[in-house]
């Protein structure tokens, strides 16, 4: 994958609630350039800045369908890898929609009559209206550039890459290190755990946290509760 610098995102772009005519213009170009652009240019943004590619993932997966985008945004608050970005959900959607990997869809305010019948008297003047739910403002979706990216980031394929890079006798230590990881462990019980292995040796000294780094980098285990654990993702790569 390619690595390019960081990107930036204002504070304006940070709070922005509506959809704005660059991100429209962003995947319009997005549609209609070379496909491998498209993907080149989604890859970039996702790898930009490591701390935010599993986060930006989950938003992905959350987009498959057209949805209002607080709605996602609820969807992913909570999740564990939101927090490894320093970005909120909001930020890191808008720089998806700026590579083309989401698109946004405008969603019409309520006509004044529409108004009226969800509960706010438009000719009330400066009188407090009912409380009504916050508007859509606009949807999003997973873009065809972003789906192939999605699949691409799979964790599992990442996961094989990763091997594919890695010493043969490293395989192994992988292995242990994900099934220490079922009940969840501590990175101490880890290195005394792998400690007088050969293959951490040879063909050169490696430490534990070299394989805790990585396997956290594709998602195979995460860090909750003080422990490093397992998941969904690092079952799978368990039996490769």
């Amino acid at each position: 994958m390619n690595n390019v610098d960081d990107i930036e995102v204002s504070a304006a772009a940070q709070n922005a609630s509506e959809p704005r005519p660059e991100d429209g213009a962003a995947v319009a170009a997005a549609k209609t350039e070379d496909p491998a652009a498209a993907r080149l240019r989604v890859e970039r943004a996702l790898t930009a800045n490591h701390a935010n590619t599993l986060p930006m993932l989950e938003i992905l997966r959350a987009c498959n369908e057209a949805r209002p985008y607080r709605d996602i945004e609820d969807d992913v608050y909570d999740l564990p890898v939101m927090q490894l970005s320093h970005q909120n959900a909001h930020a890191l959607s808008l720089l998806l929609v700026k590579a083309g990997a989401l698109e946004q869809i405008p969603v019409e305010e309520p006509q004044p009559a529409e108004s009226a019948a969800a509960g706010v008297d438009a000719s009330a003047g400066d009188a407090q209206p009912a409380l009504v739910d916050q508007p859509v403002d606009y949807l999003l979706v997973i873009t065809e550039a972003g789906r192939e990216a999605l699949a691409d980031f799979d964790p599992v394929k990442r996961y094989g890459r990763m091997l594919a890079g890695e010493p043969s006798s490293y395989r192994a230590i992988y292995r242990k290190v994900l099934s220490l990881c079922e009940q969840g462990i501590s990175m101490d019980d880890i290195e005394q755990a792998l400690a007088g292995i050969p293959a951490m040796r040879t063909p050169k000294t490696v430490y534990a946290g070299h394989f805790v780094s990585n396997l956290e980098t594709v998602d195979g285990i995460r860090w909750a509760d003080g422990l490093w654990t397992i998941t969904t993702h690092g079952q799978a790569m368990a039996e490769v």
